[in-house]
């Protein structure tokens, strides 16, 4: 499998995550690079917005910690996010009446995780970078069109992961793409 295949999820990536050895290496790599490419947007958005972090001014701080620190801070979302997606999966396979292994649906979920990271200069702008007043957030609508395109190529892989590993039909596939959405949604409601 190539890095590139990656980015339009199939059955074939799925079936990869479940029957590869190196599978576990995959997911590992996964998850670095999404947390690393986030932690670099904040920290990218925190320089070019200015502001203070903690009381200490962001021009203060050397480029280097703050890459350090919003990498590292970067793949412990990367990690925590993940595990809360494949356990939304699990619930939502699981209200179609789907098998639903926990650690199937870990493993196959970490292969959606590449397109979803469209989304991370619209996150990292919106809710990690240093909120600045007047600093004007640059070129937000761009962001935000990655956001809903990643969003979608995400969505399109959760139903054809529910396909492919729960062996379910179209229309229960789409009927727990769809819970994940309303559940997800939800959430960020209330947070």
């Amino acid at each position: 499998m190539r890095p590139s295949n990656l980015l339009l999820p199939s059955a074939a990536i799925f079936r990869h995550a479940l029957e590869n050895p190196r599978a576990g290496l995959w997911i590992g790599l996964i998850l670095l690079t999404v947390g690393a490419l986030y932690g670099c947007w904040v920290a990218a958005f925190q320089l070019m917005l200015g502001g203070d972090l903690q009381g200490i001014a962001v021009a203060e701080i050397p480029v280097w910690l703050l890459f350090a620190g919003n990498v590292l801070a970067g793949v412990m979302i990367a990690i925590i996010g993940h595990l809360g997606i494949a356990l939304i999966a699990w619930l939502m396979a699981r209200a179609v009446g789907a098998p639903a292994y926990l650690i199937v649906l870990y493993r196959t979920t970490a292969y959606l995780l590449p397109v979803a990271a469209l989304a991370a200069p619209f996150l990292a702008l919106t809710g990690g970078a240093v909120v600045v007043p007047e600093a004007d957030p640059p070129r937000l609508w761009i962001y935000a069109l990655l956001a809903l395109l990643g969003a979608g190529l995400f969505l399109g892989g959760l139903f054809v992961l529910f396909r492919t590993t729960q062996d379910l039909g179209p229309a229960r596939a789409a009927l727990a793409t769809a819970l994940f959405v309303v559940f997800s949604v939800a959430i960020l409601l209330i947070a």
